[in-house]
Parts: C-alpha cells; structure tokens; sequence
C-alpha cells in the first residue's frame, strides 16, 4: 500500500475510525462498529471493496 492510498484511507473520518478499529483487532464488522461507536452500515460503506483489495479479510460475522 503506497503512501497515497494511506493517505486517501484516513483523510475520512469514517474511514479512520474504522481503520482504528481494525488496527486495535476488530476482525470482523460487527466488531469494527462497536469500536469505533460507528453503526453497522457506516462501517460496510467505508470498508466497502477493502477486502477486494488485499487491504482487509473479514473473519466472519460476530
């Protein structure tokens, strides 16, 4: 992941929690809503093509 991309990822403040929250454990997007405080849909919006990407694999769900 370039420095562009990393960039890109925590200029939202959306992404950043959800980035937080991925960084402190959270493996699944049950777990990254819960978190960072984000609902469930706000956490799917911003995550949304990661995985298609490398950049996150979800575990499961809850």
């Amino acid at each position: 992941m370039d420095a562009a991309t990393i960039a890109g990822l925590l200029a939202d403040p959306v992404r950043l929690k959800v980035v937080a929250a991925l960084a402190l454990g959270a493996g699944t997007i049950e777990e990254a809503a819960a978190a960072s405080g984000l609902g469930l849909k706000d956490v799917a919006l911003a995550a949304a093509g990661w995985p298609a990407r490398g950049w996150w694999t979800a575990t499961g769900t809850g």
